[in-house]
């Protein structure tokens, strides 16, 4: 006779019904990256290279952030009510771009912009920072045939222009300065989609608590011009 078997019995597993799991999101790129870095750690290990400078670039420069395309063109100084801006008696900075839909969907211009075009300096004094308040943020709109618009369609190439109000009798700036990031899929293990995100890295703030910034792939610097009357 053979001997005979003791099953042990199951631990009883603990139920959660009300308790929904958080998605876990990964790069989509990351997935790809990771075996590459395994094969580096077997050949002789990891030394940690120092961050890259963002790219300098200028007038007529093309930024390619994945989910869009940005074509830098132009920055200039325009009277209230031009462009569909503002009304008579103010001054606008108009930084002219040409966004370009590299996505299967549809989406809003402010919304793209706004989110891979973190900061903004006028001369070195930033006017659009993470974190602004947005009744002080830029109005970021498309301005085609006398109308606003805000959606791009997919592979659709449409200008917009991010404006800022300029203070009553103030000079005009001579120079700026534009901070771009760029946009990364994310890939949810639990829910199996994937999503559009704004690459970020952690950093530290004022107050001491860890944050997520945007990690800026580009610089670009714009001459400002005034147009005669501005």
């Amino acid at each position: 006779m053979s001997p005979a078997t003791t099953i042990e019995p199951m631990a009883p597993q603990r139920r959660h019904p009300h308790r929904r799991r958080r998605p876990v999101l990964v790069p989509v790129a990351l997935l790809v990256a990771v075996a590459g870095v395994v094969v580096a750690a077997v050949l002789g290990g990891l030394e940690k290279a120092p961050d890259p400078k963002p790219e300098r670039l200028g007038k007529g420069d093309v930024v390619d952030q994945q989910r869009i395309r940005t074509k830098f063109e132009q920055a200039i100084v325009l009277p209230g009510g031009e462009a569909g801006v503002g009304v008579q008696g103010e001054r606008w900075l108009h930084i002219r771009l040409q966004v370009t839909n590299q996505s299967e969907e549809t989406v809003q211009a402010y919304g793209v912009v706004d989110r891979t075009i973190p900061t903004v300096r006028a001369d070195g004094k930033a006017i659009k920072y993470p974190g602004q308040d947005f009744s002080e943020s830029p109005r970021i709109q498309m301005h085609v045939n006398g109308r606003n618009y805000n959606q791009i369609h997919p592979g659709v190439t449409a200008p917009v222009t991010m404006a800022f109000e300029l203070p009553e009798n103030a000079t005009p700036p001579r120079k700026v300065e534009i901070d771009v990031a760029r946009y990364v899929r994310f890939l949810s293990f639990f829910y199996n989609t994937v999503s559009w995100e704004i690459e970020s890295e952690e950093a530290e703030s004022p107050d001491g608590k860890p944050r997520s910034v945007p990690i800026v792939h580009a610089r670009v610097e714009l001459p400002v011009e005034v147009k005669e009357g501005a």
